[in-house]
């Protein structure tokens, strides 16, 4: 009996140890999970300090807004300094608590849609990554900018009037609106948005001394709330593509260095397109955003000192070019093609200093060719009729007939007389038309027509005068 007593005696004091030990163990975890956890008092103190910094920044940015309005007035005395706006702070000057005051802010302005559409991105590491709930939320605290599509495609809109005042003109102005917004971080932890506009400025011009298109365009960054005191303490780069031509200046990469201000791009082409688009975006490794160039190409007017000549090689004409709407003529270089005849002074046309040029052609066969300036100088043609030389050879026949009449002597029949006058005769007009001058050799002559029929007569009579003693000093050349 007595040792079944002790026995629960026992039990019962082990049961009581261990209940004891395990009160002991909790008591010690929840005291460790108290002294860990901010009290709410500093919670509290901790939520007035970020408000007491805002408020602070509020004040400032209003500050420096009202100064920089006296300043302008005229009105702020000389001792008045002038308060720095709020600006857009890089990741490693922001404190953790304004980082994520900025995420907290970014979140708040970007929609579920966008986040469920991929429209919302972010550059790590020079790459473009699509953010979902947990990246927008990791990469908006590191401060990063952060890019939302707003639009679903870029859109022709009034510049805003800041924008109109920086161009310097108070004609309307017109620019193309991004389709992505882009958010920044501001000083006092939270962001502002800033829209992306492109404005083209001169279209694309022919410069005839380097033989290709120039033209210059503008981008700004400009605050979606107008007036907003936000500048950047950073360029912000912008990415852009020229198709089939590349950046004049600035160089290697275009930079935003202040808001609300346009930041002249100059580019080359060498053949664009019509119509002509160059892709600009606000974030690096986008697709980016199509934006038309105006193009002007340079016209060309043809002209020739005949619109009739004889075929099969008798004849020949010039082609007289005057080019326009281009900057800097000299040196310009035209190239052109014929679906007849031959370019006896090659294809490709150099212009002086007053956009003129001449080329020279000889026929081939017969029919109607047409000659025309390719590409950038399209769209320019003249026609030329190759006619059947019948009628010339017909009048070089009857002139060397008349010549070989003046020239008969002694008892030689007229057969042979006139057999040998037309022959002359049509051989020495067509050896002139083709390019051997005999008649400045022979007569010292140097105003002899080149083109009409009547002038074959003159040739096939003066041939049978002269004929033998020029093909006898030719051939001993």
């Amino acid at each position: 009996m007595n040792s079944n007593s002790s026995l629960i005696r026992a039990c019962v004091a082990g049961i009581l140890l261990l209940v004891w030990a395990g009160a002991a163990t909790a008591q010690v975890t929840v005291g460790e999970r108290v002294r860990k956890a901010p009290s709410q008092r500093e919670l509290n103190a901790e939520s007035v300090r970020l408000k007491v910094i805002a408020e602070a920044e509020r004040k400032r940015n209003a500050a420096a807004a009202a100064a920089a309005s006296a300043v302008a007035a005229g009105t702020a005395p000389p001792t008045s300094t002038v308060v720095a706006p709020v600006k857009p702070e890089a990741a490693a000057a922001a404190s953790p608590e304004l980082r994520m005051s900025y995420a907290r802010d970014v979140q708040s302005k970007v929609s579920r849609v966008q986040l469920d559409g991929g429209k919302v991105a972010a550059i790590e590491d020079g790459k473009r990554v699509v953010l979902d709930d947990r990246l927008l939320q990791q990469l908006a605290a590191t401060n990063r900018p952060i890019y939302v599509e707003a639009r679903p495609e870029p859109t022709v809109v009034p510049v805003p009037t800041v924008l109109q005042q920086a161009s310097g003109s108070a004609e309307p102005k017109v620019a193309t609106l991004l389709r992505e917004d882009v958010l920044l971080p501001t000083s006092a932890g939270g962001s502002t948005r800033l829209h992306a506009f492109v404005r083209d400025e001169t279209g694309l011009n022919y410069v005839g001394a380097r033989n290709r298109f120039e033209g210059r365009f503008s981008v700004a960054l400009s605050p979606v709330d107008e007036g907003a005191a936000v500048t950047l303490t950073a360029p912000k780069k912008i990415s852009l593509g020229v198709p089939g031509g590349k950046l004049l200046d600035p160089v290697p990469d275009v930079v935003i260095a202040t808001l609300d201000d346009w930041t002249p791009v100059t580019i080359y082409v060498s053949q664009p397109t019509q119509p002509y688009h160059v892709s600009v975006s606000a974030s690096t490794g986008d697709h980016g955003d199509p934006v038309m160039v105006e193009v002007f190409p340079p016209r060309v007017n043809l002209t020739t000192d005949r619109k009739y000549v004889p075929g099969y090689g008798l004849g020949t004409f010039i082609v007289s070019i005057s080019a326009t709407n281009l900057i800097d003529p000299k040196g310009a270089q035209i190239s052109f093609q014929a679906d007849g005849g031959m370019i006896e002074t090659g294809n490709v046309v150099t212009l002086d200093e007053n956009g003129h040029g001449s080329l020279r052609m000889r026929s081939m066969g017969s029919g109607t060719v047409n000659v025309r300036a390719l590409p950038p100088f399209d769209g320019a043609s003249v026609a030329v009729v190759f006619k059947n030389p019948w009628l010339l050879l017909v009048l070089a026949t009857v002139g060397g007939l008349a010549g070989a009449t003046l020239l008969r002597k002694g008892r030689a029949g007229w057969f042979k007389v006139l057999r040998d006058g037309a022959i002359t005769g049509v051989l020495m007009t067509i050896l002139y038309y083709v390019g051997l001058d005999w008649v400045v050799k022979a007569t010292g002559w140097t105003t002899l027509a080149s083109a009409g029929e009547f002038v074959a007569l003159g040739l096939g009579f003066l041939g049978v005068l002269v004929g033998i003693g020029v093909l006898t000093a030719v051939g001993k050349k």
